[in-house]
């Protein structure tokens, strides 16, 4: 898979049901049998962890747990003898027209690494049609720390209080939730 620039399979595990409770995507608690990489599981409180593989580490196929949002291939798995609906071709659940912007939720992201300020930031966007990215839930919020995270660098996002000092708004126009005024 290597070769294929897969580095990441996902498998049905996770702690998206209770934070730091690892569980089967059938509900059931994990059992006796564990393969696990060394060192872990390595729970982030507050942060959904998924079950992957790391594909080019062995061929043993070790256990890993990490944010649900890094990009990654998976394996789904069916009971035997299940009649198996195939996609049809073309039928997408949503997508991107431009291969340089990602598919998150209903919305295109595209990270650029260039640095700017938050003025030009904002307008480069415009530019291309969009607003700096606004973050109304915990799994955008992943999805933006994992980029982060990849860069090595912090990014500029649409929350300001540009017109009134210490009142913040997106600047799409959508509305600030109440739990981002913990971080404010």
């Amino acid at each position: 898979m290597n070769n294929q620039n897969i580095n990441v399979l996902y498998f049905g595990l996770s702690d998206v049901a209770k934070d730091d409770e690892l569980r089967w995507v059938d509900g059931l608690k994990l059992g006796s049998y564990k393969h696990w990489n060394q060192g872990q599981p390595k729970l982030t409180p507050k942060v959904k962890d998924c079950g992957y593989i790391t594909t080019g580490d062995s061929n043993d196929a070790f256990w890993t747990v990490g944010d649900c949002f890094m990009l990654g291939a998976f394996i789904c798995k069916i009971n035997a003898g299940t009649k198996v609906t195939p996609v049809p071709p073309g039928v997408v659940d949503g997508s991107c027209e431009n291969s340089k912007w990602d598919l998150h939720g209903d919305y295109c992201y595209k990270v650029t690494t260039s640095q700017s300020t938050w003025d030009s930031a904002s307008s480069k966007c415009k530019n291309l049609g969009a607003e700096l990215a606004s973050i109304h839930n915990d799994g955008t919020q992943s999805y933006m720390s994992v980029r982060m995270n990849t860069l090595s660098s912090w990014m500029w996002i649409g929350l300001n209080d540009k017109a009134v000092e210490g009142t913040y708004v997106w600047t799409d126009g959508s509305s600030v939730s109440i739990g981002i005024q913990s971080y404010i």
